[in-house]
């Protein structure tokens, strides 16, 4: 039995009152691939009464008659969908793109959308918007239960990754507390066998800087030999 709702009536309840789809299926006993259904497309496919649909108006806080969508509804709300103003659209793209890339993490998309003060409607033409708009830029928006994340569209070659960060940490230079241990390090004068977190940190920066390699006794380094090469006088 197919059962047409009004799917932004639906996904701005879920939004109101913050539902995922497990607490839906409980109530009112719909499978969880019929909620997940409705919600991308306005229609409650499989076995489900309208019993169920009826808990479903009741949970959301609506009627069953608000609920449910009249086909000459369901087109005109299909038309106004397809007529959306995809300026509007691009222009939350814009705000919702470097917000993600600030985030870094997965954040929760009625979280985001709740904070932008944004109904779920206007969230997924965002979302949506800015898919297009990082189709061509090497970055898109990865999608996990709910969540959403900046990362790369595709892996990072690890050689070039390799390079990028060996050239960035040569151009650096050295940091007073790294020149003072490198110093130690190379008259003979070695950490203490207990390392504390900031000598772990320094140890690990001059390894990166290609100063220091572990020496032939453990815990002990020594100076590498690319340093040695460029200071003979070590």
């Amino acid at each position: 039995m197919k059962i047409a709702i009004d799917q932004t009536l639906l996904l701005d309840r879920i939004l109101i009152f913050a539902l995922g789809e497990r607490p839906l299926v409980d109530h009112t006993g719909i499978p969880q691939a019929s909620i997940r259904e409705a919600k991308q497309s306005g229609v409650l496919e499989g076995r489900v009464t309208l019993a169920q649909a009826t808990r479903l108006a009741n949970r959301i806080g609506v009627t069953l008659t608000e609920l449910l969508t009249p086909q000459t509804t369901a087109v005109n709300a299909n038309a106004a969908t397809m007529a959306h103003d995809t300026a509007d659209a691009q222009a939350d793209a814009q705000v919702l793109v470097p917000l993600l890339h600030e985030l870094t993490q997965l954040v929760d998309v009625l979280t985001l959308a709740r904070t932008l003060g944004w109904d779920a409607s206007r969230i997924e033409s965002a979302i949506n918007a800015a898919d297009t708009a990082l189709a061509t830029s090497g970055l898109a928006i990865q999608r996990i239960r709910g969540q959403l994340k900046l990362r790369p569209a595709a892996p990072v070659d690890p050689t070039l990754r390799a390079r990028i960060v060996g050239l960035r940490t040569s151009r650096r230079g050295l940091t007073q507390t790294e020149a003072a241990m490198l110093y130690k390090i190379v008259n003979g004068v070695q950490p203490a066998n207990t390392l504390s977190n900031n000598a772990r940190l320094v140890i690990g920066g001059l390894k990166n800087l290609g100063c220091i390699e572990p020496g032939q006794t453990a815990g002990r380094f020594q100076a590498t030999k690319s340093l040695r090469l460029a200071l003979p006088d070590l």
